[in-house]
């Protein structure tokens, strides 16, 4: 008899009782329980809580199981939940009114209320919610306010720099020259002019100083006045009398002169 007909002709042999036992233990070994407690860091076993919590920590490998299989579960169904709640808002066609666009403007920012009414209205006619609305507006009226800011930058230096001209020019006698044209002015146009000149940009009203600037100097050498034939004689006296640097009051025997010549019209 060859090897291979010994090995087919042997008879199975029964599985022994011990070895039924052994696997028995190994199949109650896996469910056995265990201290999962001690899977967790220390600083989180010291952790408040941790007592608390732990006492409903599953106790055995079936349970973690059980566990993990319940909670995906429920937390499966709340997350679809959820998602058809969101899809079906968004599918939702809303209807806005015109007062529930209530927009609201940064500190210290001013708008057209023409602009914000035209906003409003093509928010209202695209159904665009008022909160989105407004976020969007926030963005503009942003961007416009820091342009805004960024002019008001440019024009205070380029107002500095004319004004640091201007006193080049005059030199040290800036002061007493700005002060004689600004109180020329007064003389030469209305009070609603003035109004007018006091909103001027900063720039022209260096210009308009310049020219009253150069009125006065020809008033004070006497230059001005008779040839100007829309003053009349008692506004050329009256002028004459408010321009404290006119050679008059300074004892100048033409300006006196001018004066005496002035004082023999009709007029007065």
């Amino acid at each position: 008899m060859t090897i291979e007909n010994q090995s087919i002709s042997q008879p199975l042999q029964p599985i022994s009782t011990q070895e039924t036992i052994q696997t028995s233990s190994i199949q109650e070994n896996s469910t056995a329980s265990f201290d999962i407690n001690s899977f967790f860091p220390e600083d989180i076993r010291k952790d408040a809580d941790f007592e608390r919590l732990s006492k409903n920590f599953p106790k055995d490998l079936q349970a973690i199981a059980k566990d993990y299989y319940h909670k995906n579960k429920h937390f499966g169904k709340a997350r679809d939940v959820v998602k058809a709640e969101i899809e079906a808002e968004l599918k939702a066609n809303q209807q806005f009114k015109p007062e529930d666009y209530q927009v609201k403007l940064p500190e210290g920012y001013a708008i057209e209320d023409n602009i914000i009414n035209t906003a409003k209205t093509k928010a209202l006619e695209l159904g665009i919610k008022p909160d989105v609305a407004q976020q969007f507006l926030n963005s503009i009226f942003e961007a416009d306010k820091q342009e805004f800011v960024e002019l008001e930058k440019k024009e205070f230096e380029a107002n500095k720099q004319a004004l640091e001209t201007l006193k080049k020019e005059w030199g040290f006698d800036y002061e007493q020259r700005a002060d004689r044209a600004r109180k020329t002015l007064p003389n030469y146009v209305s009070q609603e002019d003035l109004a007018i000149i006091e909103n001027l940009p900063f720039s022209q009203k260096i210009i308009i100083d310049k020219i009253m600037d150069k009125i006065a100097l020809k008033v004070g050498e006497g230059s001005v006045g008779g040839n100007l034939s829309s003053i009349s004689p008692e506004e050329q006296f009256q002028q004459i009398l408010k321009n404290k640097d006119h050679p008059y009051h300074k004892g100048d025997p033409k300006a006196i002169n001018e004066v005496f010549e002035l004082l023999k019209k009709p007029y007065l």
